[in-house]
């Protein structure tokens, strides 16, 4: 049982993968302007604001990296048929609805 609620709950990270995305955005560019307003207010210096934005941001992105391999193995060891189906089908729409560059549009037309 447990497991079928690690995977429901990667299978709602990938359905709801452009919500998380902003809000994870939105959030770490209020913290920016937050720690730019302290800057400015003369609370921290420019150079300790430079540290904490560069050391945040590091942070952040090991923690969205632990999390994108915890999804890709979680996602990969699904057992139950229909929570594979699920899995796939929520994979499937996340990558239609991307928009292709430039570059991927002329790989998959094969004009490499």
């Amino acid at each position: 049982m447990k497991g079928n609620r690690t995977a429901r709950f990667w299978i709602w990270t990938v359905e709801w993968h452009d919500e998380i995305a902003a809000a994870v955005r939105t959030y770490f560019f209020a913290a920016f302007f937050a720690m730019l307003l302290l800057c400015f207010g003369g609370v921290i210096s420019p150079k300790e604001m430079a540290v904490a934005m560069f050391v945040g941001g590091f942070m952040l992105l090991g923690l969205l990296w632990i999390a994108i391999e915890r999804r890709r193995s979680a996602l990969k060891a699904i057992d139950d048929p229909e929570l594979r189906r699920r899995a796939e089908r929520a994979m499937l729409q996340l990558i239609a609805v991307r928009k292709l560059s430039r570059k991927d549009k002329r790989r998959i037309q094969g004009n490499v």
